[in-house]
């Protein structure tokens, strides 16, 4: 009876000693089942780390806004733009009408087929001219008229024009006899502009 009970006792006692041999082994089993898991999780965040790194390195270089834009604008002096250029500080000529004043005070008004600019070289021209006593019938008072030939800066041609001067001396015409839409109409700022700016005139009824 006692050999039965000791027998019992080493069976009951070898069986814990199993029990906590599993426990241990199985304790180790998860120990290194966790080691290794822990492992692979710091491998794939340091894989993740170097793609994002690699990505960084390798990825397209930023665009800067506008960049593009500024670069398809042609600058200012860019012989490439297809607009016609004029030429800087010269401007077309006024044909017909007023022409303004001139220094003296007198007012130019160009005909119609005249530039304000010939106009102009057309009144300078008969500034210098030599007068002579013009009279359209032997009843009729004798007004000073002159012959000049002038060029046009227009288009460099010579026209010769008759220039007469009115009897009350505050106005002068002068027009080209074969076409007489050429010309320029003076008017002088009063009678006493003649003995300042044409004397020669003022001789014809002094002789």
């Amino acid at each position: 009876m006692k050999r039965t009970s000791a027998l019992a006792l080493l069976t009951i006692a070898a069986l814990g000693l199993s029990a906590c041999g599993s426990e241990d082994s199985n304790d180790a089993a998860d120990s290194e089942s966790s080691a290794n898991s822990s492992a692979r999780q710091d491998s794939a965040a340091k894989g993740e780390g170097s793609k994002k790194d690699d990505s960084k390195k390798s990825g397209p270089n930023p665009t800067v806004p506008g960049a593009s834009d500024q670069a398809a604008e042609p600058s200012p002096g860019d012989d490439s733009s297809s607009e016609p250029r004029r030429s800087a500080g010269k401007t077309p000529s006024k044909v017909g009408g007023p022409c303004g004043n001139t220094a003296e005070g007198a007012k130019l008004r160009a005909y119609e087929a005249t530039s304000c600019e010939f106009a102009q070289a057309i009144y300078q021209t008969a500034l210098k001219a030599k007068f002579e006593p013009f009279a359209l019938s032997p009843d009729a008072t004798p007004i000073p008229r002159a012959s000049i030939s002038v060029t046009s800066p227009a288009n460099n041609e010579s026209y010769d024009l008759k220039c007469t001067i009115g009897s009350a001396n505050t106005d002068m015409d002068c027009i080209d006899q074969s076409d007489r839409s050429v010309g320029v109409s003076v008017g002088f700022p009063n009678a006493g502009y003649l003995q300042r700016a044409m004397p020669q005139v003022l001789a014809l009824y002094n002789g």
